[in-house]
């Protein structure tokens, strides 16, 4: 059984998170400083997609008490 993105104990520490979607941010700048058009559209949904598993909908931590 494989885990996912938001189980995967690896992807817990925001700065490896962040780090994540720092390098993405920079490969989609390259590709788009490049002008290269096929890549550019890879690069930033690999961007926006890491923005938002990673920053946007990744759990806290913090359980919310129970009734």
């Amino acid at each position: 059984m494989s885990l996912g993105v938001h189980e995967h104990p690896f992807y817990k520490p925001l700065k490896v998170r962040i780090g994540i979607v720092v390098v993405t941010a920079l490969w989609a700048a390259i590709e788009l400083w490049n002008s290269d058009g096929f890549w550019s559209v890879i690069a930033c949904a690999v961007f926006v997609y890491c923005v938002w598993a990673f920053l946007i909908k990744f759990p806290s931590g913090e359980q919310q008490p129970g009734p």
